[in-house]
């Protein structure tokens, strides 16, 4: 096994459950909880957790009323539509009032980028925040702090339900292209304070994998979080070999749907509860699973959902429909009435939990295959819509393999600009892929999707090779 694979895994120390000196646990706490607001924004959050669901419904309603209002008066787009509408934001009596405003479709929100701004201009703590989009559709926003502070507060309350602390270790099956590769030093050295390790699941060599969960096995963080894709894959292997023991509180599944036989294999293998949790890149944390399983909680504090038909007309619960997000905490996208390509199913019933929050019933169609490259190595589809994020261009995208020596990417793009993109991303893709494999790049009208509607961004059609 190569000593680079190992490297970053050989001796973790684990402060939080190892005791460390006082002022090294201290540190780690603090850089673990370092957003005070977000601390303020938790307990609020814990005021509510079984209030009356009509209060919460209320609350939820005051948010929605002042983020629509304050849209319609701050930025150039929504105000044109209100007054296209003849209608007066502030007069927003009931949630579905707001049908009178357009969904946003992510061709609206990269061709209205500007507009969905306040025209102030930015502002400090505003960031560029950007997704290939589980829908292989490229998107770009802008976010603040605000929005932030009410992620973390979102993410703390919901691992609470898990038995997860502020501050305890996280291990992390994730993509290394934003998040982990660009990593400056700072970065890598509150991640050590942070008790946080992760294993790059968009490219996975067994040797790495095999060092990871190694290290893992010394650690047992009380949280490993990742794809669904990549959790299953850990636990595959982990199958294989029962000698390797890692025994979680909780296993956090987020990005992908997350399969029945899925779920079944990684609880085998890590002998702990997956929960599942749904999000984006453009508006995250917006349901959770809570002990009981019975479907996702919806984040009501911070996100507004609704689910509606091919006509814009909602659904009832137990029917799919089109997910429809407005985001309450950012200020600076307004993102109102959001189609983020995603379909789902609203419950009917009240969690047998307790708490006042609506009930998902699940997410449907939202799945990244791994593509297999030459030598028994997986690329995670989230790495191909990583290498879309600065190419605008592009309207949808699928990569496809049917045979391991060749890879299509097939690509909504001008013709003429095809060239110049296939020179941009071919280098990358074949250093992932290695050699021996044809990169072909189609330019198509549009990409065909499935009769769910949902559209696959990778597709293999090849079997699992050291997994199985």
């Amino acid at each position: 096994m190569r000593a680079a694979a190992l490297a970053p895994y050989r001796r973790p120390v684990n402060l939080a459950r190892r005791g460390g000196s006082l002022v090294l646990r201290s540190i780690v706490h603090r850089a673990r909880v370092q957003r005070p607001k977000a601390r303020e924004l938790l307990r609020r959050l814990r005021a509510l957790e079984y209030c009356a669901p009509e209060e919460l419904a209320r609350r939820q309603m005051i948010r929605l009323r002042e983020t629509v209002a304050w849209a319609c008066w701050a930025t150039p787009y929504w105000r044109e539509q209100a007054r296209q509408a003849g209608w007066d934001a502030r007069a927003l009596a009931s949630p579905t009032d707001i049908a009178a405003l357009p969904v946003l479709t992510k061709t609206l929100l990269r061709e209205q980028g500007e507009g969905l701004r306040p025209a102030t201009g930015p502002q400090p703590g505003w960031f560029a925040n950007a997704s290939g989009g589980s829908t292989g559709v490229p998107v770009r926003l802008m976010q603040d702090s605000g929005y932030l502070d009410e992620a973390q507060a979102a993410q703390w309350f919901i691992e609470g339900w898990w038995g997860i602390r502020p501050g305890d270790a996280t291990a992390w099956l994730w993509g290394a292209d934003r998040d982990l590769a660009q990593r400056s030093l700072r970065e890598r050295a509150l991640e050590f304070l942070m008790q946080e390790r992760a294993l790059n699941a968009f490219t996975v060599e067994e040797a790495e994998l095999d060092a990871f969960v190694r290290m893992l096995a010394r650690w047992q963080p009380p949280l490993i979080a990742g794809y669904a894709s990549a959790l299953d894959l850990c636990a595959r292997y982990l199958l294989n070999h029962p000698e390797i023991r890692i025994r979680p509180r909780a296993l956090r599944s987020t990005a992908e749907v997350l399969r029945a036989e899925e779920r079944k294999r990684v609880e085998q293998a890590f002998q702990a509860p997956v929960y599942d949790q749904y999000g984006s890149r453009e508006v995250n944390n917006l349901a959770s699973e809570c002990p009981a399983h019975q479907g996702l909680h919806l984040n009501v504090w911070g996100r507004f959902l609704e689910l509606v038909d091919g006509e814009g007309r909602p659904v009832p619960p137990g029917q799919p429909g089109r997910i429809l997000v407005t985001d309450l905490s950012n200020r600076a996208t307004a993102m109102l009435r959001y189609e983020n390509g995603d379909i789902g199913v609203a419950s009917a019933r009240s969690c047998d939990c307790g708490r006042p929050f609506p009930l998902l019933e699940r997410i449907v169609g939202r799945k990244s295959d791994f593509i297999h490259a030459p030598g028994g190595k997986l690329i995670h589809g989230e790495f191909f819509t990583h290498l879309f994020y600065d190419h605008p261009e592009v309207r949808a995208f699928q990569v496809v393999q049917e045979r391991i020596e060749v890879l299509r990417v097939e690509v909504e793009i001008p013709n003429a600009r095809l060239a110049e993109l296939a020179a941009a991303l071919e280098p990358r893709i074949g250093a992932a892929m290695g050699s021996g494999v044809r990169i072909e790049f189609q330019q198509v009208e549009m990409i065909q999707r499935p009769e769910s509607g949902k559209h696959r961004f990778t597709r293999s059609t090849l079997d699992l090779p050291w997994t199985s």
